[in-house]
């Protein structure tokens, strides 16, 4: 039986993991986003998602590692919720109002492609796909951790006392 204060603070946990998976990842790749090199915009879309998927990546592998909470392993689905609200949402719109949309597909919207000329332009993008895509990324930098720890733990173990390992770890 999980009590309520259990339920508070694998919540709040979770809170805290979907933050740092959003916010801590932009702090960490805004001083590369403008030192890319792109020289158009869907090019500078798509280092910002492969900086960002390996930021995500490395945080979320790292934060397990530290802490090890298992919620860290779920933050995807916030990411998928948030953007799946988005894309539920466009679809609603674009059938009301197809005379403005003009034809758009969610496709167009949500991966960058209507972006302008300017990358502020793309606000789908950056608040909807981006996020979704650090969440799901930082979710698997926690899975790999929580495989490879495991493992690494008993192959270093059997390394230093010369052994063979007993057994294949389980996931945490």
């Amino acid at each position: 039986m999980i009590t309520p204060a259990q339920a508070a603070r694998s919540a709040g946990t979770f809170l805290l993991n979907v933050i740092v998976a959003c916010v801590v990842t932009n702090i960490i790749t805004s001083p590369f986003s403008h030192a890319s090199g792109a020289t158009n915009i869907p090019q500078m879309m798509w280092k910002q998602e492969w900086l960002n998927a390996a930021a995500s990546f490395g945080l979320g592998y790292s934060v397990y590692r530290w802490w090890q909470p298992a919620t860290s392993k779920w933050v995807w689905m916030a990411g998928l919720c948030w953007f799946a609200q988005r894309a539920a949402r466009f679809w609603l719109e674009q059938r009301a109002f197809s005379v403005v949309v003009s034809g758009h597909t969610i496709y167009w919207e949500m991966s960058g492609f209507g972006c302008g000329i300017e990358l502020e332009s793309c606000r789908d993008w950056s608040l909807y796909t981006l996020q979704f895509l650090r969440t799901v990324f930082y979710s698997v930098g926690a899975l790999c951790c929580s495989y490879v720890g495991g493992r690494e733990l008993v192959l270093i173990k059997s390394a230093f006392l010369g052994t063979k390992p007993e057994s294949e770890p389980k996931f945490k």
